[in-house]
């Protein structure tokens, strides 16, 4: 994702998911990212916001088999509509959806890229609650936690008594989530299935994840709540796992060993393109600066500025992430 300094205005980062949408395994691990929570959840449309929400929205709306709505700006639906006014970090607009876009308590999933000052999300938001819609979440790309737009969200939704669910990219596996999923799918099979269909069903659960920690090391800690929770559930199932596996299923100690030399691994070549990255965009405007008239020259040195702010910025998040996941994997035990 690339960003762009004093775009749209001066002042503004622009976060552009182009260079993500040209990168089709990434495009396609972001679409998984917003899908994944919602394959078994009831929804009649997904509800993309002009304009990269239209992108994202019609990919996520395709993957779950259901219709998409257009969320536009003035003036572009053709027949009649309905509105809501917001304002931006650097402005103010409004969105609007066609009157019949939705009936009442039909269920709408809101996508768009960007969660800012939750000022765009919230006015979609608005227009669905006037069709008398269900919002069953809200998916990000992207998050800026400092504008504080969750709150914002979390505010609204709970007078329109909605869940609010947000994902952010470049990710993850939501913990909480997994467990009550896992846990209601779990106390199901007991009623309704013998022994050996709960070791199935636990072998079915836990494979897959055994496979994915293996390229995203973050889920190893979501899934390790998940496995205890349903290790304290089914005792004797895994105690029989355990013996079948020769080691704590679904995780041992050579894959914990693993993913924490992976998580490493990926936190040094993660650091490595951050730096050639930011050299890379202070080079082009250092050069630009070399050429640039006196008059230009102030814009040019607040981007380098900019560049050099954003820079520490992200390495500090993301070092912070790489210690928190590595504490958590090296004290993980099964």
């Amino acid at each position: 994702i690339r960003h762009v300094p004093d775009y749209p205005k001066p002042g503004i980062l622009f976060y552009d998911i182009t260079t993500l949408l040209r990168n089709g395994d990434g495009f396609r691990r972001a679409i998984d990212a917003v899908v994944d929570p919602y394959r078994t959840v009831p929804i009649d449309f997904v509800a993309g916001i002009e304009s990269r929400g239209f992108i994202l929205g019609a990919a996520v709306a395709d993957r779950l088999g259901i219709g998409v709505i257009p969320v536009r700006k003035p003036g572009k639906l053709p027949a009649q509509t309905i509105s809501a006014s917001y304002e931006l970090e650097y402005g103010v607009d409004a969105l609007e959806i066609h009157h019949d876009a939705v009936a009442p308590d039909e269920s709408v999933l809101i996508v768009d890229d960007l969660l800012a000052t939750g000022g765009t999300a919230q006015a979609a938001v608005s227009l669905f609650k006037k069709s008398g819609a269900q919002i069953v979440g809200l998916s990000f790309l992207i998050e800026l936690n400092q504008l504080g737009g969750r709150s914002k969200l979390a505010s609204v939704l709970a007078s329109f008594n909605t869940p609010i669910k947000l994902m952010n990219i470049i990710p993850v596996v939501l913990t909480g989530l997994g467990v009550i999923v896992v846990t209601i799918v779990v106390l199901v099979e007991v009623r309704r299935w013998r022994r050996q269909r709960i070791l199935a069903s636990l072998l079915a659960t836990f494979g897959p994840a055994v496979a994915q920690v293996q390229v995203e090391p973050r889920e190893l800690v979501a899934w390790a709540s998940v496995a205890t929770t349903a290790r304290v559930l089914f005792p004797d199932s895994f105690r029989e796992l355990d013996a079948a596996n020769g080691a704590r299923f679904p995780f041992p100690g050579t894959v914990v060993e693993d993913v924490h030399a992976r998580w490493t691994t990926q936190w040094l070549a993660w650091e490595r393109e951050h730096d050639l990255e930011y050299k890379r965009q202070a080079s082009r405007v250092e050069a630009e600066l070399v050429r640039a008239s006196g008059e230009d020259a102030p814009r040019l040195h607040r981007q380098l500025e900019a560049i050099e702010q954003e820079k520490l910025q992200r390495y500090q998040e993301r070092y912070e992430e790489y210690v928190r996941v590595g504490r958590a994997i090296g004290k993980l035990e099964f």
